[in-house]
């Protein structure tokens, strides 16, 4: 269940602050011959005055699609539990450095803040075994090299808003507060595994001994129905311990 709730002022400058420095992944929506048409990006910067956000992309129905000055769109982000979405003009589409748009700071933002997500049971002889890798989960950890490390782990704590993981305290050298990073959840083996591919955002750590304990937040899990599908499959899976 989410509690509704609305930002302004200083609370909308302070969360697109966040968001920016962090570079959340954002969804970009615009309504294009009477059809929604839904995108991905990153929250570049922000100055009081204007917000940057990378040149969203979307799939290939919708690769032609060009933004252009003076749009009206919809921008939605997730910081924890909390999903925040704004319309703004767009100013200009500026294609120096890195693509982007700049859009006109909100007067407000709506705030959908689920509460902390159902916990999941875990069994006494289920294994969730947990990957995490810098980069988020554009980053395929099977092409990633001592650039960017992965590291294993195993799943303590789930829930629909994030797990808790222990894994190597190596992480804390590479991985800070605030951090997104690409976390794949896989249950079973072989042809009867289920995995789960998500962005998380990193929110806490504590040592366990020689390991690290460490909090991931999941960012958009209700952003497709693919990843909605994977966690609702993890946890029919762990039904069957």
């Amino acid at each position: 269940m989410a509690t509704l709730s609305t930002f302004t002022g200083s609370e909308v400058a302070d969360a697109i602050e966040c968001a920016s420095k962090y570079k959340l992944c954002v969804t970009v929506t615009v309504c294009h011959q009477d059809q929604w048409l839904m995108f991905r990006g990153d929250m570049l910067d922000a100055d009081g005055q204007f917000v940057w956000i990378s040149y969203p992309h979307g799939d290939r129905r919708t690769a032609d699609y060009e933004f252009s000055p003076g749009q009206r769109i919809g921008v939605t982000f997730r910081s924890g539990f909390q999903r925040l979405l704004f319309t703004a003009n767009i100013v200009a589409v500026e294609e120096s450095g890195t693509p982007a748009l700049r859009l006109e700071l909100p007067e407000e933002l709506q705030v959908s803040e689920r509460r902390v997500g159902q916990r999941i049971e875990m069994p006494a002889l289920a294994t969730v075994e947990a990957l995490i890798w810098l980069g988020g989960r554009q980053v395929k950890h099977d092409e990633v090299d001592v650039v960017v490390p992965v590291w294993s782990g195993r799943v303590l704590d789930l829930s629909e808003g994030g797990c808790y993981v222990r894994t190597d305290s190596e992480v804390s050298r590479y991985i800070e507060i605030g951090d997104i990073v690409g976390l794949q959840l896989t249950v079973g083996q072989g042809d009867v595994s289920e995995q789960l591919l998500v962005d998380a955002q990193f929110c806490r750590s504590d040592p366990d001994g020689e390991k690290l304990m460490v909090g991931l937040k999941f960012i958009d899990i209700d952003e497709s129905e693919q990843t909605r599908e994977a966690y609702e499959k993890i946890k029919a899976k762990l039904r069957e311990f």
